[in-house]
């Protein structure tokens, strides 16, 4: 039971005089952890049933295409006087 305890007191003396560096292997293996998952999730095969069921789904989006041809015809016009004309005896009040 000694032998434990004096084992237990070594370790956590090499631990607080190499806390830096657990650290920072700590974090690495984190990382490194993370970078091995990501890369098994991104090369996994896919599912082309599940793609093709997902893609049924969708429904198709259908134009209204006489109010295409209204705003391509309104686009086009060439209108002289829009009546958005300000009179042309108006002063301006903020010019001195």
């Amino acid at each position: 039971m000694k032998s434990l305890g004096r084992y237990w007191y070594q370790l956590g003396k090499t631990l607080r005089v190499h806390q830096v560096f657990v650290i920072v292997v700590a974090v690495l293996l984190v990382l490194l952890a993370v970078f091995i998952r990501i890369n098994e999730l991104g090369s996994m095969p896919l599912d082309q049933t599940y793609l093709q069921q997902e893609i049924d789904k969708i429904k198709p989006v259908k134009f209204n295409q006489e109010a295409i041809e209204q705003i391509k015809a309104l686009n086009e016009s060439n209108v002289s006087d829009p009546g958005t004309r300000l009179p042309a005896n108006r002063q301006n009040p903020f010019n001195e």
